[in-house]
């Protein structure tokens, strides 16, 4: 999902700007700008695309719409892309296998853009793979997120954070800190290396006494995590579990397949779900129980 849009970085103003996406009989995609529209050009404003790339004819869009905008347009380009695809894939765990997230931030990188701008990034090697490049890059946080996500303060400040594993340790320290949380609570997950599959999940912690929990994390793609965790966490004695997830994927593109995500979180235990539209544009048709925090309404002084 692309949009085009001169955004006035001191006073919100926008304007979007129209093209059009379409598939040669062969296969390949393509995208064509609306010639007539010459008044935006006039805008001394950059450009930029938001990207959401949810697969990989996606990708070569984005190299499209860039190269239209440059022969149309003198101002620079700006890129947000809110989600960055391939950034769990940031380490080589077998002989053969592609380093997936720098393959990505050469091919992102040579297509010129002036800034970048990411969120939540899955760990360092995202941002040290596109500025190992000289890509002048733009990170809004996980922190920068919570700021602007007014309504779940509240629901943070009476609740006890969970991180759901190892890697998001560093994460839920720094929203505990940043909440004036002495500790939080750690879990692990023992994976089948057969087939990917968690085998158990161990959580550091005795009885909650009713507590309130929030698991935090950047990614929610089908959830088994999370509802591993939740039920072991009820175990504890816990009390509402909220799950905030950065990028919720939810399944994919497909509406269906993500209302249903949301669906079995929801009713094997999650009281709610707090997440942002960095993968999915809209996700306004899904219930009351799932939140949303809108990026581009949220950051406009970033993108």
């Amino acid at each position: 999902m692309f949009k085009i849009a001169k955004i006035n970085g001191l006073t919100g103003e926008r304007k979007d700007l129209d093209f059009e996406e379409f598939v040669f009989p062969a296969g390949e995609v393509s995208v064509k700008l609306n010639a007539g529209d010459y008044a935006y050009r006039e805008i001394n404003l950059p450009n930029t695309i938001i990207a959401r790339i949810q697969n990989s004819d996606d990708l070569f869009k984005l190299a499209l719409i860039k190269d239209a905008i440059v022969r149309f347009d003198k101002n620079p380009v700006n890129l947000f892309l809110p989600y960055v695809p391939y950034a769990r894939q940031d380490r080589i765990c077998d002989s053969g296998e592609a380093f997936s997230i720098a393959a990505l931030a050469r091919f992102i990188a040579s297509l010129g853009f002036n800034q970048i701008t990411i969120v939540d990034p899955h760990s360092h090697v995202t941002p040290a793979v596109f500025e190992a490049l000289n890509v002048k890059l733009n990170i809004i946080t996980q922190l920068d997120l919570l700021n602007k996500f007014t309504n779940f303060i509240p629901v943070l400040m009476k609740s006890t954070m969970v991180s759901p594993d190892a890697g998001a340790n560093k994460k839920t320290a720094d929203v505990a800190g940043w909440l004036q949380q002495p500790s939080f609570i750690r879990a692990d997950k023992l994976r089948d290396l057969s087939n990917g599959k968690i085998k158990e999940i161990a959580i550091y912690a005795d009885d909650l006494n009713g507590k309130d929990v929030v698991i935090v994390d950047d990614l929610c793609e089908f959830g088994g995590t999370f509802l591993g965790l939740t039920t072991e966490l009820r175990k504890k004695n816990c009390g509402k579990v909220v799950l905030f997830v950065t990028h919720g994927v939810f399944g994919g593109q497909d509406k269906s397949v993500v209302f249903e995500t949301v669906k079995k979180l929801i009713v094997n235990g999650i009281n709610a779900i707090y997440t942002t539209n960095s993968y999915h544009g809209d996700l306004g048709m899904f219930p009351a129980d799932l939140n949303v925090l809108d990026l581009e309404k949220r950051f406009f002084d970033k993108i």
